[in-house]
């Protein structure tokens, strides 16, 4: 006889995910001015988030389950906990002069 507590633990988690969708951004490399400001301030990196302006990020496990890339951040002096997906780009690396 099948126990309803793995089900029901089961059917959590797939909510909690679902959930945790919303919560990410995605974004690209940003160009080199926005890279320096943040390594000036100690970032890890920059990323241009779609929609939206260059954000100082640093490196986070927290987010490896949204970044499937191994490229997984969360904004630097920031209490946003979303994470941060900028695809197979390296927020460490500037885009270029743009």
């Amino acid at each position: 006889m099948w126990s309803s507590i793995p089900v029901i633990s089961l059917m959590a988690l797939a909510g909690s995910v679902v959930a945790q969708q919303g919560d990410i951004l995605y974004g690209q490399q940003c160009c080199y001015d926005g890279w320096q400001h943040c390594q000036d301030q100690g970032s890890w990196g920059c990323i241009q988030i779609d929609g939206g302006g260059p954000n100082c990020v640093n490196q986070t496990p927290n987010c490896d389950w949204a970044c499937v890339s191994g490229y997984a951040y969360q904004k630097d002096r920031s209490t946003d906990p979303r994470c941060i997906c900028p695809g197979f780009q390296d927020a460490n690396q500037p885009l270029g002069y743009c």
